[in-house]
C-alpha cells in the first residue's frame, strides 16, 4: 500500500462499518453544513417553473382585460 494510493475493498469495509458503529451505537454523528446549500438552491430550482408560469399567466390575463375594454 505504500506505492499505490488505493485502498483494498475489505479496510474500506471496515472503515466503513467503523464510521456506522460510532454513528448508531455511541450516537456520534455530525450533521453535514453543505446540506443547507444544496437544499436551498433545489427548492428554488423547484419554484422556478411555477413562478414563470403564474407570471406567464398573470401577464396574458391583462394583456386580455386590456383588449376587452377597449371594444
Amino acid at each position: 500500500m505504500g506505492k499505490n494510493s488505493t485502498l483494498c475493498i475489505d479496510i474500506e469495509d471496515m472503515m466503513n462499518m467503523t464510521r456506522k458503529m460510532w454513528s448508531k451505537t455511541f450516537n456520534c454523528s455530525f450533521s453535514r453544513l453543505e446540506a443547507v446549500p444544496v437544499i436551498a438552491v433545489s427548492s428554488f430550482m423547484l419554484f422556478l417553473p411555477i413562478i414563470f408560469y403564474l407570471s406567464s399567466f398573470l401577464h396574458s390575463e391583462q394583456k386580455k382585460r386590456k383588449l376587452i375594454l377597449r371594444e
